[in-house]
């Protein structure tokens, strides 16, 4: 089980932290097709992190936000030893304050524990002692976010089967190389699908 960071912040307030756990993770990604009507979602790739009979979790990873990680370490005390200009991802709607770190680097082993291997070189957690020691020396490749998507349970075969998203490989390379301004197109052309073919309409794909 793993919690994630939440950051809750109120005008008269400094952050604070909130933990939410979550369950087993799956290797995949979702694509969002044309019929997929959310505009939440249009054109995102989205990291599945958890699918079960209890529901499905998982992060957008070519969405940005306005944050940078030296606003975001400046709101929970912390010095980012990266680079300024790094930016926070939007990780989906929901608790758009809760925190994600996407990563590929070996922690100590008492800060491990609260890390996942989700796929080859693709490490994900969401607990404060292991953003404290990432932000200290950041590694090349590391993502941030805040918020995550959600589905109630059957939520996300249903719209599998309206068509509303393709399942594909999850890779290090998208996660970390890929430019997210053109994620989407890339995952779709390794698949040999070519973008501008796809038109709205139901179907499983």
């Amino acid at each position: 089980m793993h919690a994630s960071i939440r950051l809750v912040a109120e005008a008269s307030q400094p952050a604070t932290l909130l933990f939410v756990a979550i369950s087993s993770l799956a290797s995949s990604l979702l694509i969002a097709m044309p019929q997929l009507r959310d505009p939440n979602f249009r054109r995102t790739v989205v990291m599945l992190i958890q699918h079960d009979d209890e529901g499905t979790f998982g992060v957008v990873l070519n969405r940005g936000t306005e944050l940078s990680a030296v606003g975001l370490c400046a709101s929970l005390d912390l010095d980012w030893g990266g680079e300024s200009a790094k930016p926070i991802g939007w990780g989906g709607p929901v608790q758009p304050q809760t925190g994600w770190l996407v990563f590929d680097a070996e922690l100590p082993t008492g800060v491990g524990r609260d890390v996942k291997q989700v796929g080859q070189g693709i490490r994900f957690a969401g607990s404060l002692d292991v953003l404290r020691q990432v932000v200290e020396k950041p590694p090349t490749d590391l993502r941030l976010l805040l918020g995550y998507a959600g589905w109630g349970p059957g939520q996300l075969e249903s719209e599998l089967v309206e068509g509303a998203w393709l399942v594909a490989p999850l890779t290090r390379e998208v996660v970390f190389d890929v430019n997210p301004s053109v994620m989407w197109e890339h995952v779709l052309r390794s698949m040999k699908i070519d973008p501008s073919t796809l038109i709205a309409g139901r179907g499983v794909h």
